[in-house]
């Protein structure tokens, strides 16, 4: 069991230290490090226990909340936590400053992590990587310095994305498909999406609303082709959306209709890559049948736009 904690701080003989340690599980020596940086000026603390197969393991370290008080709260900006469980006291004041949260294999239910989330208000950077929340991913109030978040192999631990962050520019999510309601990121740009498998269709009729303003995607995923193969109208477009690229697993034939009809629904993309990874069912002809119809679409759309 290894484990790494960082600080770096801003004044005195703590300036610019770093340690790393080789521990067993011993809850001792953690809450000795947590009263340590309680003590210290520590403005970077990361608590890295993740075992080498942390999946086959459930006893995660509880992260001790008890030993940093208000003014060890108020000048963390940095916290990397890795393997543990998040249990905030009742009234949770929170990390004021925080500007960066790194999360892997951390276990907390959905009240304690909307508690953690709504409690920093300063946040910046969020990333979650395998982590059980069983819950929503989300927080009681806005998080308006949010720019980054990125979401990636949490299983079935995450239900749920829906935050209100306005300044949020990218956004990042691998796993299985849930529901995702960014609608208020006003200045979303990078959107890297890739579900383990999903329809194009969910994405047809979802995204447009959940994502509105994203204006560069790429999508990668093994795509599920519906029984019956047929044009998807949606009512809502992808009207900000500038690039596309569209990574696709295929083990049969190419769905062509719901790919046009994915191109049908972002008409003003001025750039298009489209990678299919195939078997030996798919033909050129397939290919060039989607391309057929997509120039078609859209020379469609364009006179319907300069007439009506």
């Amino acid at each position: 069991m290894s484990m790494q904690f960082c600080y770096s701080a801003g004044v005195g003989w703590l300036k610019n230290l770093q340690s790393n340690l080789i521990l067993t599980r011993c809850w001792s020596i953690i809450s000795i490090v947590g009263y340590f940086a309680a003590l210290s000026w520590t403005k970077f603390l990361s608590f890295d226990l993740v075992p080498a197969s942390y999946r086959k393991c459930d006893d995660r370290y509880i992260f001790p909340f008890e030993l940093l008080d208000s003014e060890s709260l108020t000048r963390l900006q940095h916290i990397q936590l890795g393997f543990v469980c998040l249990r905030p006291p009742n009234q949770f004041r929170g990390f004021p400053n925080l500007k960066m949260l790194d999360l892997h294999a951390v276990c907390a239910n959905g009240k304690d992590s909307q508690a953690m989330l709504s409690s920093c208000c300063s946040l910046e950077w969020l990333s979650l990587v395998g982590c059980l929340l069983d819950d929503v991913l989300k927080a009681d109030h806005p998080l308006p310095c949010l720019q980054y978040l990125s979401v990636a192999n949490c299983g079935n631990g995450i239900h749920k994305i829906e935050l209100d962050c306005m300044k949020l520019s990218t956004f990042i999510y691998e796993g299985f498909m849930v529901p995702i309601d960014l609608s208020k990121a006003f200045k979303l740009d990078k959107v890297d999406v890739h579900f383990y498998i999903t329809t194009l269709e969910h994405v047809i009729t979802t995204f447009p609303n959940a994502l509105p303003n994203m204006q560069n995607m790429t999508l990668c995923g093994s795509f599920k082709p519906p029984e019956m193969s047929y044009f998807i109208e949606s009512p809502c477009k992808f009207t900000h959306l500038k690039h596309l690229r569209l990574l696709s697993f295929l083990n049969r034939d190419v769905d062509t209709m719901s790919l046009v009809s994915f191109l049908r629904a972002a008409p003003f993309v001025e750039k298009l890559e489209i990678q299919v990874i195939f078997c030996s069912s798919f033909t050129s002809n397939h290919f060039m049948y989607l391309i057929y119809f997509y120039m078609l679409s859209t020379i469609l759309l364009q006179w319907a736009w300069w007439f009506f």
